[in-house]
């Protein structure tokens, strides 16, 4: 088993009777690592794009038929379903 970093100070030895510590190096920010940046902003862009899409249906099914409640059905379904299972997957 391996150890567990901690960002505790670690004692090296003793000077004048004294424990002289050492800090241990803390670990990165989130922000720092370039891998959660790039899935951060990723998923902003996916999200946005999402937001469009929705907007455009519903003007098309606007445009096409007429009805505003043909509209606020899809928009209606659109929520239920991000809502049933967008907390699943």
């Amino acid at each position: 088993m391996g150890m567990i970093p901690s960002s505790e100070p670690e004692i090296i030895g003793y000077q004048d009777g004294q424990a002289a510590l050492h800090n241990t190096k803390a670990p990165p920010t989130l922000w720092r690592n370039v891998t959660f940046r790039r899935i951060l902003y990723g998923y902003g862009i996916s999200v946005f794009g999402d937001c469009f899409n929705g907007i455009a249906i519903s003007l098309w099914v606007l445009q096409t038929t007429g009805s505003a409640k043909s509209m606020a059905a899809v928009q209606i379904c659109n929520m239920a379903v991000s809502f049933l299972f967008g907390s699943v997957s």
